[in-house]
């Protein structure tokens, strides 16, 4: 009977215990400031709705806008580093792509593309990132809004000679390793529009959708291309591959979503916070040169118009962690999502 007792001790002393969510892991960035080309509209914006959406999602989220060379490598140090651990990773960069020889880089914003070494020493290549998520997470999922007409494309095809047959118009297909999906904001080859309002086209139709309780990605992918498909009358067509083994879900059924159940949601789910009225601007601190990147940003979200700067652009990058682990240990709002903008 002693040993009877004790196995029933034990086990309501394990089922009281709370399930420990699945660490889910976030990269976020923005690029718009490019200092040899013009600004681009939306990636700001497009990057910190994001970020709020995955952070209310469960996500520890690092998020950074306008990031030169220095900059975006040493938050992808930072990102593999979160990464340890991880059931899931999330890369979404908004800003300039462009594709050479069937390969995909990413842009920053001091890129000038006048040499035939800059591929090398100006870019990054979309490869790795995915490299660094594929070797930490069980599933990697990223987001490529990052088609957009690319001025930059005719310094380097003046550079490469005879070469400049090599770059290509968008992005190109890129392979997904097994459990991976990639999702483009258009069709392979194919350049997406930056949008006349707060979002682009592919950004905004996702960052409403991601959060959809119980839909799997793929479902809210599919749903993300009609509303694009829509919104620019077939002009756009967002595309993705996957070798996805399981159906991964943001918002609810096997998901390990943390926060606020929304009613009539269905159990898992959250509540999505609401974008907030104005359109929020957001005070940052400098890159300090010669530290080890791009330190925290004060995590105040503030309304306030916006003001030009000739300073060359600087950045910064945040983390925070997911809102139910602040929510526990009784943080409050103090580490809410402040996402770098000018």
């Amino acid at each position: 009977m002693a040993h009877l007792a004790a196995l029933v001790v034990i086990l309501i002393v394990c089922l009281a215990r709370p399930v420990e969510a699945a660490k889910r892991v976030a990269l976020v960035v923005g690029n718009a400031g490019y200092t040899h080309a013009a600004e681009l509209t939306n990636p700001r914006s497009d990057a910190g709705d994001m970020a709020i959406r995955l952070e209310a999602l469960g996500f520890k989220v690092i998020a950074a806008v306008d990031l030169d060379k220095a900059g975006l490598e040493q938050t992808m140090r930072t990102f593999a580093m979160a990464l340890k651990g991880a059931e899931a990773a999330v890369f979404y960069y908004a800003g300039h792509g462009i594709q050479v020889n069937g390969s995909n880089y990413l842009v920053p914003i001091d890129a000038e593309l006048t040499s035939s070494s800059a591929l090398d020493l100006e870019l990054v290549r979309l490869d790795l990132v995915q490299r660094v998520m594929e070797a930490e997470a069980k599933t990697s999922i990223l987001f490529l809004d990052a088609c957009r007409n690319n001025p930059l494309t005719r310094n380097l095809a003046r550079a490469l000679g005879t070469r400049s047959g090599s770059i290509g118009t968008g992005l190109a297909p890129a392979e997904s390793a097994v459990g991976t999906l990639i999702s483009f904001s258009t069709q392979p080859g194919n350049v997406a529009l930056d949008g006349g309002g707060r979002n682009s086209p592919f950004s905004g139709a996702l960052a409403r959708l991601i959060a959809t309780p119980g839909a799997d990605i793929v479902s809210v992918l599919t749903e993300v291309r009609k509303a694009v498909l829509e919104e620019t009358a077939g002009k756009q067509v967002p595309w993705e591959n996957h070798a996805l083994l399981a159906k991964f879900y943001f918002n609810g059924r096997g998901s390990e979503a943390t926060g606020t159940a929304a009613e009539g949601s269905g159990a898992g789910s959250v509540r999505v916070p609401r974008r907030p009225e104005p359109e929020p601007r957001v005070v940052r601190e400098p890159y300090q040169s010669g530290g080890e990147g791009a330190p925290k940003a004060r995590p105040q979200i503030e309304a306030r118009e916006r003001r030009p700067s000739p300073e060359p652009r600087v950045r910064s990058r945040i983390t925070s962690e997911p809102k139910a682990s602040r929510d526990a240990s009784g943080g409050g709002a103090s580490g809410g999502i402040a996402l770098p903008s000018f």
